[in-house]
């Protein structure tokens, strides 16, 4: 029961971080439909998104700084790739290192027989007469 309850709050958390990623990518795509500079979408709209894909989205956008083209097309891709990077991480990186660890069994899953040990000689014929004079 708790196991479906966090798999549903899983998703809830999943399709709300793709629904505010997509709704301030395009609401910074339309600031700079009316303005031809992009200045409030990239200083209002563009932190939020490397925020939320925080750490890997930081990254890009340092890397991006080299990116000189025209302002609008320049939003539209580092907030793409913003976009991306945050889903990889979040939705691929994250949960394969923080999944649940798996046991290290070293192959003891096999069992194998192990054979008794035999008893020295003079135990054994001493308690098989006992039983034979008995």
């Amino acid at each position: 029961m708790i196991r479906v309850i966090l798999n549903k709050w899983k998703l809830i958390l999943k399709c709300t971080w793709v629904a505010v990623n997509l709704a301030i990518l395009l609401l910074g795509l339309g600031a700079c439909l009316l303005e031809s500079t992009c200045w409030y979408a990239q200083n209002n709209f563009l932190p939020l998104m490397i925020w939320l894909s925080f750490p890997s989205g930081l990254l890009l956008f340092f890397f991006a700084g080299l990116i000189d083209v025209h302002p609008p097309i320049d939003y539209s891709l580092v907030s793409l790739g913003v976009f991306v990077v945050g889903y990889v991480q979040w939705f691929h990186v994250v949960p394969r290192l923080l999944g649940r660890p798996e046991i290290t069994t070293l192959s003891l899953a096999k069992t194998k027989q192990i054979a008794e040990q035999e008893k020295p000689p003079s135990q054994s014929s001493s308690k098989g007469q006992a039983s034979l004079q008995v």
